[in-house]
């Protein structure tokens, strides 16, 4: 195994960027290139991306012309903006915008993004009806929890669409079935009721618009909900239980098992606004949420918003995403998170945006330390064995510190450590010439998922990419060696460099069979005491620099999201995964809040986990925790709000803080964990 300098020849011929310092280049292109479009032929290969765009002296937003966009989102998001570029068209584009992120690294060369055509005008509803939208993966939409009977006895569904991303991404050039690849399987899929998205240009959607067949017309057929989903083709609610339909039972559901944390009655028929509320929802793309790289969902989120927007028409909204990452800046200026901010920044016209802080308060994600003037640092990162996705390490060092004082070396079981690695230089490792590469150390100056403070005082960002240490099946690709890998950070500079490091996230999706493997800090001091029945509050019995707080969510770290943390019903307590801040300081609310707004149960009691809800068949139930199931509660909480009341004039936060309790912070903890306490 030998390590290349990218710069000096070593590099992929697919990686024209290499023309200078790696500044302001997204780090998961780069490893996509070394990677997965390793072939020539991938040069087609459309990359789904998410921009800033430029503007000219008269405040003019520049669209470059190498992208094709995603209308539904340009509509809203300005000057931030979704579409697709050629992977070979990247050099030409990258100069054109301020910033870019790329999501899911190969979209197959034959398909092609349908042309978007134009949404035309918003639907005119009544601006005192609420829309609950939710943004998940596995939403069983022929669940009669979401549903009402008529007069005449039929079912009339709540979920007025469905979008489903995943089918189609992008969709099938012109010619072929639009909602199937395999045109063998078209007899599996219904084409009279799928149908395409106008503005988006990818995925699928099933509506409730008077059609031959809609969702109301499958729910009164006489099939179970299993053939209902196996004629339609629609995959992710193929086991007995899933993510979002038990996000959405709590956010939108007629029946609620809150009561049986408290040991009474165990089904209760809901009466409150959100059961009868109108339901928007988007599937997210499989691939995405699979892929572990950090590219993640940032297009996908932000087109799912204006999607959901969009068809809410002027109705009130409340939109809930219980999903997220590890990685990222956490100081609210990534760039998702400042196009949600410019997006829902007046409560009055935007919807409300509910998001789950995390459950990564114990899983060691997180490393906090000072690299001293002339000296160095080390941080010990355990990479799992038969792990078949990458893992993938951040170190950000703090605002303002001098970059160019810092380098950084890597060193993995049984190979040599790396020679050190400066700013704007990257390192690959080889087992063989010509192979794709077992790990990478991408040392990029001015990162495109963090605005500077101004452009005197540029950020950095090292990120370590590592192999899978399970080979995929049916690929001869070589694995990375599993065990504990050292990365040295070496400060040549005067003054201490602080730095935060963030492990991305690796853990599977409920129902995936995996393997995937969440890879974790270890240090000799870390304490280990700390268990779920006695949850250790904060890092004051933590002399690691492995920290507990400050891993929040990396949605969740956006001035304009409410985010949601989980506690457990009958002590009180937090729960002991709920994530916490600081990483929200630039945020101004009643409290000051640096986290965590609010809390809403996520355990029932110490020894029954999690929070009961519906599963994918109708009258079936399960226990789910989390604060997956804390955030759609403050949801279905704010969609009751909103039926009683006008747009607030100010954020959210504020809204909902007077009817927080916080009577025993011994208890629950610091403010960075609670907010403003327990609804």
């Amino acid at each position: 195994m030998k390590w290349t300098n990218l710069v000096a020849g070593g590099s992929s011929p697919l990686l024209p960027f290499y023309q200078g310092p790696f500044v302001r280049l997204d780090p998961h292109l780069i490893w996509a290139g070394l990677t997965y479009l390793h072939d020539p032929s991938d040069r087609d290969m459309l990359i789904p991306v998410m921009f800033e765009a430029k503007k000219d002296a008269h405040g003019h937003v520049q669209i470059p012309p190498t992208v094709s966009l995603i209308e539904g989102t340009r509509r809203y998001f300005s000057p931030f903006f979704t579409g697709f570029v050629k992977y070979h068209e990247l050099p030409h584009f990258a100069p054109e915008v301020e910033r870019f992120r790329i999501a899911i690294a190969a979209v197959p060369p034959d398909l092609y993004p349908h042309q978007p055509q134009p949404l035309g005008q918003e639907v005119q509803y009544s601006v005192d009806d609420v829309v609950i939208g939710i943004i998940d993966h596995g939403i069983a939409f022929a669940n009669k929890q979401f549903a009402v009977k008529d007069g005449q006895g039929h079912w009339r569904s709540r979920i007025e669409r469905i979008w489903e991303q995943r089918w189609g991404y992008p969709r099938p050039p012109e010619g072929q079935p639009w909602n199937v690849r395999d045109p063998h399987l078209a007899q599996l899929y219904d084409a009279n009721s799928w149908e395409a998205v106008e503005g988006y240009g990818y995925g699928r959607h099933l509506t409730n618009e008077p059609a031959s067949r809609h969702i109301d017309f499958w729910l009164n057929e006489p099939l179970s909900e299993a053939e209902i989903y196996r004629q339609l083709g629609y995959l992710p609610v193929q086991h007995d239980r899933a993510h979002g339909t038990h996000v959405l039972a709590v956010a939108a559901g007629a029946q609620s098992h809150s009561f049986d944390c408290r040991g009474s009655q165990p089904v209760e028929t809901m009466q409150d606004p959100a059961s009868s509320a109108k339901i928007i929802a988007v599937q997210l793309p499989a691939f995405p949420y699979k892929d572990t790289s950090g590219m993640g969902l940032c297009v996908q989120i932000l087109d799912a918003i204006s999607y959901i927007r969009f068809h809410a028409g002027a109705r009130k909204c409340v939109i809930n995403l219980s999903d997220g990452a590890y990685a990222g800046p956490h100081n609210g200026k990534s760039l998702l998170e400042r196009a949600l901010d410019n997006f829902l920044g007046n409560p009055r016209t935007r919807p409300a945006f509910v998001v789950a802080a995390g459950n990564q308060f114990d899983a060691r994600v997180h490393w906090k330390c000072e690299v001293p003037p002339g000296g160095s640092t080390e941080l010990t990162w355990r990479i799992l064995p038969d792990d078949n996705s990458d893992s993938h390490l951040e170190i950000w060092p703090a605002e303002g510190s001098p970059a160019a004082d810092l380098q950084v070396s890597v060193a993995s079981p049984g190979v040599a450590a790396s020679p050190f690695v400066k700013v704007g230089h990257s390192l690959a490792l080889y087992e063989d010439a010509g192979a794709r590469p077992l790990a990478a150390i991408l040392f990029s100056g001015d990162p495109p998922n963090a605005a500077p403070v101004d452009s005197a005082h540029p950020r950095a960002m090292v990120h370590v990419a590592v192999a899978a240490t399970r080979p995929r099946r049916g690929t001869p690709d070589a694995t990375a060696p599993h065990g504990v890998w050292t990365v040295r950070l070496k400060n040549t500079g005067r003054t201490p460099i602080e730095i935060d490091a963030y492990i991305e996230r690796d853990n599977p999706a409920l129902g995936d069979s995996g393997p995937r493997r969440q890879s974790y800090f270890v240090h000799p001091d870390y304490p280990r005491s700390a268990t779920k029945m006695l949850p250790a509050l904060d890092d004051s019995d933590n002399p690691s620099p492995i920290k507990r707080m400050g891993a929040l969510n990396n949605v969740a770290t956006a001035k304009s999201a409410l985010v949601v943390g989980g506690y457990v019903y009958q002590t009180g307590q937090l729960g002991s995964y709920s994530a916490a801040g600081p990483g929200r300081a630039i945020r101004a609310n009643v409290r000051g809040n640096a986290g965590v707004d609010v809390l809403a149960v996520s355990d029932c009691s110490q020894t029954i986990r999690g929070v009961r809800a519906a599963a994918v068949r109708t009258g079936t139930t399960f226990r789910m925790d989390g604060t997956s199931v804390s955030a759609p509660q403050i949801t279905r909480w704010i969609a009751k709000w909103m039926h009683e009341n006008s747009p607030p004039t100010g954020g959210w936060a504020q809204v909902i803080a007077p009817y927080a309790s916080n009577t025993n912070p011994t208890l629950l903890g610091p403010v960075e964990r609670t907010g403003d306490g327990r609804l």
